[in-house]
């Protein structure tokens, strides 16, 4: 099982080739690490991945694929006795494992489902299904790549797993959300995403597909450019300020030290 193509929106199909298995590596990857990091609240990554499992057994069985199917029903039954104890106030944790083995298993799910069809609407399904896991994700890697401050001499690709409170849902809890609130807000976020997926699977409507593709893409653009920029004002603002030429310790920081 592996991606062997794309579609071109404008007309025909791009044939991979030996790209195929670095794009398929990169989507489990990607996936299986971006259901990991959205794991900071209470029944978020395990609602999150319940609404996506549930929309991706649907189109399962709207296309005739009963053996995902079999698969979705049990990972949504699972997932759903999980969340009755992980949800806030949490009882029990998934952790790293089991954030990973979901992402995992929905990033093949989600192959399976698009499996040997190479229509505009196809490949953009996907995208929408785990379209926020994937622009937290997008975020967390630009905003740790320009972070700097205390970490400068760390190398680029290390400074990507240094762990922060700077994901989507840190930002809704510092607006004030609550705990459930912000949980909440992102779920009717996938909610409406996978909706929208799963209408274009029902329609097949090709301009609205190319549509929806040029706006998720400025969108997502306009986050990972508003990551990036937050991050270098950040760090412009808590860099320590250089000691006196003449290594002599000012009067004021010498009165307030003591």
């Amino acid at each position: 099982l592996h991606i062997t193509s794309i579609a071109n929106p404008f007309n025909g199909v791009i044939h991979l080739g030996w790209l195929g298995l670095p794009a398929t590596l990169l989507w489990i990857v990607g996936i299986t690490n971006a259901m990991n990091l959205i794991d900071g609240l209470d029944g978020l990554a395990s609602g999150v991945a319940l609404i996506i499992t549930g929309t991706l057994l649907c189109i399962s069985l709207s296309g005739g694929k009963f053996g995902t199917a079999v698969v979705c029903t049990m990972l949504c039954g699972s997932t759903l006795g999980f969340l009755r104890y992980n949800f806030n106030p949490a009882r029990i944790f998934m952790g790293d494992s089991g954030s990973m083995f979901l992402g995992f298993t929905l990033a093949i799910i989600a192959l399976q489902s698009t499996e040997k069809s190479t229509t505009a609407v196809a490949i953009l399904i996907p995208l929408l299904f785990f379209g926020l896991p994937i622009a937290d994700m997008s975020m967390a890697v630009c905003r740790r790549l320009f972070s700097l401050g205390s970490r400068r001499v760390e190398a680029p690709h290390l400074r990507v797993f240094r762990a922060d409170r700077e994901h989507i849902h840190h930002k809704l809890i510092e607006l004030g959300f609550s705990h459930r609130a912000a949980v909440l807000t992102l779920y009717t976020v996938t909610l409406g995403l996978s909706a929208f997926g799963f209408l274009l699977t029902v329609n097949r409507n090709e301009k609205l597909a190319l549509f929806l593709a040029i706006a998720f893409l400025t969108a997502f653009a306009l986050l990972l450019g508003f990551t990036v920029l937050q991050s270098r004002r950040r760090n412009n603002s808590t860099l320590p300020e250089p000691p006196p030429a003449s290594g002599i310790i000012p009067e004021d920081v010498l009165k307030n030290r003591t």
